[in-house]
């Protein structure tokens, strides 16, 4: 992210055009894995997107099929991840590995695909995202089963 944006209220996003909204989706979901942050202000949803709970049978699956960069990407994940939902923050991510938090989207991407894949769940997703618009970044967090599976599986 450059550190420029726009601002728009879910009120406001709401009485935009179904083409202008989906629009604005694109270029939040190319910016950031924007399932999350799409289906929350479409759906006018209070609370945050439930991240899936991966099995520690799924979580060694999932794992098991990711690239070398989606695999070191989830293991820096897992290692900066702070309290029982392992949240963390993407640009610290991006410091921890020396590149530039645009460049994770296509990790965010691939992890998405890969949950659903795994667990055969079109909807399913591994982070819930939350904006800090004071830090200009995004704070991911995981289900607490998920985290802690996935940390074992990677020996963390």
């Amino acid at each position: 992210m450059s550190g420029t944006g726009i601002m728009v209220s879910k009120e406001d996003f709401a009485k935009l055009s179904e083409r202008t909204r989906e629009e604005l989706l694109e270029l939040v979901t190319n910016s950031i894995n924007g399932h999350i942050v799409s289906e929350n202000i479409t759906n006018n949803e209070e609370e945050p997107w439930e991240p899936t709970d991966l099995s520690s049978i799924q979580a060694a699956k999932f794992v098991k099929g990711l690239g070398e960069k989606s695999r070191r990407v989830l293991k820096t994940i897992l290692e900066v991840g702070k309290g029982e939902k392992g949240e963390f923050w993407c640009k610290d991510v991006a410091k921890k590995l020396d590149i530039k938090s645009e460049s994770l989207t296509g990790v965010w991407s691939g992890l998405t695909r890969r949950i659903r894949s795994v667990t055969e769940d079109e909807d399913a997703c591994l982070f819930d995202w939350q904006p800090d618009d004071n830090r200009c970044d995004y704070q991911g967090t995981f289900h607490e089963v998920t985290y802690k599976n996935l940390k074992k599986v990677l020996n963390i």
